[in-house]
């Protein structure tokens, strides 16, 4: 066989052989890639990466139907896009759009007026810590602002002037709107706790007129997944009971011991560490110690009794020595017989808790996906938490999803996934989406405070 005909079969095989496996592993990653919850989402290496200006507002519009209903293609168009889309706000002069309220408020859309009686009649009032990201902070705020409940801002000390700036100049365009008191903020330190602390507060005092009923612990990267419509009818249905998570504490280093903030020389902080010389036994009162989620919805009567009860006082000054006191707050106070009071107000029965069938679901204040569980976080994770991206629409959407609330988005992170929950939740008020809360309830067996003990 002459050599130049042996070489043009050879690569006449190479091709057809190549060609094949081409053709197979494309194959097998669409069968991979079918979409669920539970799987992880593969795109192709050589997947393009779109810009937002290359579509129009109608172009994005029907994009987001496609990553609503989990459509891999469009996911995967949109998995490597970081940048902003339909937004020129930067937050270093994002205090500049404020000079005008009245004018910011209309074209921003804010109601002028309650949506219903029945919304009216049952006032929410919000507690919001935050550090970063202006914008964001303000889309949350739109969503779900209304005029007859009270909204509280706790700003980072250690965030940049604009940022104060910012948000003063935003809650100065509300009546119902506020700032309190800044604290220097760090991750796992007491101060988180004492965050939210001087929000509710000042919820309790400053606003002790307003007549709001319950109140929702938050940060700058929630995201809304009822309308406030629903937040009443459900709320209304908890009978004054708050909504806490509670799971056994089992890491008891975190409060055995004191924990202070270690700094460098430059002032950076290193750690957040125990100092096993400094015992911080006993614990007040002989309270057992739970832990939760600092999100929750507590009832105004059990603000009231946190701010004022002697036990209540003495444990939240023991705490500040501690480990994630923002775990331990609500937990506790809400699962233990407090000295001469009883069951605090909206508090469980401990009677109706069995620990061994907790579970996440009886807690909707907020959804949390953590690195474990069944179900795939198709962002990222920070701190074991997940960011989520344009691949958990679908999940969050969902008409069985019970939460309040989801946690977190980085609207500089797969921004198609804030923008197009965005769009979901202003189309899902301005349909005045109702829903069946007695149903809800009754199904996820939530509360432990003896009406449901399931």
């Amino acid at each position: 066989m002459p050599k130049s005909v042996f070489i043009l079969k050879c690569t006449i095989f190479l091709l057809f052989f190549c060609s094949s496996l081409y053709l197979r592993n494309y194959i097998a990653f669409y069968e991979r890639a079918k979409f669920s919850f539970k799987k992880e989402i593969f795109c192709p290496k050589n997947n393009q990466s779109f810009s937002n200006d290359d579509y129009s507002k109608n172009d994005l519009e029907n994009e987001c139907e496609y990553l609503w209903r989990g459509n891999r293609s469009a996911i995967c168009r949109w998995i490597n896009y970081h940048g902003k889309i339909n937004s020129s706000h930067k937050d270093e002069t994002w205090a500049e759009n404020l000079k005008d309220c009245d004018q910011w408020i209309k074209a921003r859309g804010y109601p002028l007026e309650a949506n219903s009686a029945e919304e009216a009649d049952f006032p929410i009032a919000y507690s919001i810590s935050l550090y970063k990201d202006v914008d964001q902070v303000e889309r949350l705020l739109r969503l779900i602002y209304w005029p007859q409940n009270l909204y509280c801002f706790h700003v980072d000390a250690k965030s940049p002037d604009y940022l104060h700036l910012a948000i003063q100049r935003l809650s100065r365009c509300f009546a119902n709107v506020f700032v309190t008191k800044s604290e220097y903020v760090f991750w796992s330190h007491y101060s988180v706790l004492r965050a939210s602390l001087n929000c509710l507060n000042d919820s309790a005092t400053k606003y002790a007129n307003h007549s709001w009923k319950f109140i929702i612990n938050l940060s700058g990267q929630d995201f809304p997944l009822k309308t406030n419509r629903e937040f009443v009818a459900i709320l209304k249905t908890f009978n004054n009971t708050n909504d806490v998570e509670l799971a056994q504490e089992n890491q008891f280093s975190r409060y055995w011991y004191e924990h202070r903030l270690i700094f460098d020389k430059y002032g950076n902080l290193i750690t957040h560490k125990p100092i096993f010389e400094l015992f911080k036994l006993p614990i007040p009162y002989d309270l057992k110690i739970l832990k939760g989620n600092l999100a929750a919805s507590l009832s105004r009567k059990f603000v009231e009794f946190m701010l004022n009860n002697a036990v209540s006082l003495a444990f939240i000054k023991w705490l500040e020595g501690t480990d994630t006191a923002d775990e331990h707050l609500w937990a506790t106070l809400n699962y233990n017989v407090i000295r001469g009071y009883g069951i605090a107000p909206g508090g469980f029965d401990q009677r109706c808790v069995n620990f061994s069938k907790l579970v996440h679901q009886r807690f909707v204040s907020r959804y949390v996906k953590w690195r474990d569980g069944n179900v795939q976080c198709h962002g990222k994770y920070v701190r074991d938490v997940c960011i989520f991206g344009v691949g958990d629409l679908a999940n969050l959407i969902s008409s069985d999803k019970t939460q309040f609330f989801a946690n977190k988005f980085y609207t500089n992170y797969q921004t198609m996934a804030f923008y197009c929950m965005e769009k979901w939740m202003l189309n899902k008020i301005r349909r005045n989406a109702t829903i069946d809360s007695e149903r809800l309830i009754k199904t996820d067996g939530l509360y432990f405070n003896g009406k449901i003990c399931m």
